[in-house]
């Protein structure tokens, strides 16, 4: 990313959960901005230059919300230390909500994913103090979840910890429709990594099932191992 002694420093990745994670890196004519891998050479790019030119947006406590999304603070110079998103592209890598309005800054961290897309957060609005926020990942979703100091007083949370993470597996290797001849021996094998669960390993399983395309039973001549 940078090339010769000094490195591009990455840091702080996020997985997205189809092979590719975001990072924060710098290469030198960037500044330290968002990147992304798939896990090869050529699809390891600059996502987004936030800050354009050599100035830093300085992309930091990224977090995957577990639904090909990752929140994140950066600095685009116009509204200061801010919330952002990205999809894993540049259209879908933007400021999700200017908490604080104007160039001061909401400053939102501690960012910790409850699962189904949504994080928790600390951030100030410039009228409630620093209190703990929560976003779906869209602007309507992003808000005050409890003033819990009340008025221009902060509370300050920090330490926020998931007690369960269980967020719904993700397809990540597509696989065709098969058909059968009646009466002849039939076999589907699924590619290895076809699923993404988040909460794999930890204190969730992943166990696949199958049903017929209504959601009824499997008939008796067919069966699921």
């Amino acid at each position: 990313i940078w090339s010769g002694f000094s490195g591009g420093g990455p840091r702080q990745f996020a997985a997205l959960g189809d092979g590719r994670a975001v990072f924060g890196a710098n290469d030198v004519i960037h500044g330290m901005e968002l990147w992304i891998t798939d896990g090869t050479a050529a699809g390891t790019v600059l996502l987004r230059d936030i800050r354009a030119g050599s100035n830093w947006s300085d992309p930091s406590g990224i977090t995957a919300l577990g639904d090909g999304r990752a929140v994140f603070r950066a600095n685009d110079g116009i509204h200061g230390i801010e919330l952002w998103i990205t999809d894993g592209t540049t259209a879908g890598t933007v400021l999700l909500r200017d908490i604080m309005t104007g160039s001061a800054g909401s400053y939102p961290r501690y960012f910790t994913a409850l699962g189904g897309g949504r994080a928790v957060f600390q951030a100030t609005d410039g009228i409630h103090g620093r209190e703990l926020w929560i976003t779906d990942g869209t602007p309507a979703g992003t808000v005050l979840l409890r003033d819990i100091a009340g008025g221009s007083g902060s509370s300050v949370p920090h330490n926020l910890t998931t007690l369960f993470l269980n967020v719904v597996p993700t397809l990540t290797a597509p696989f065709s429709d098969a058909s059968a001849t009646e009466g002849d021996a039939f076999t589907l094998t699924l590619p290895g990594g076809a699923f993404f669960d988040p909460d794999v390993p930890g204190p969730d399983s992943l166990t696949l099932s199958a049903s017929l395309a209504g959601g009824g039973p499997l008939p008796g001549w067919l069966s699921f191992n």
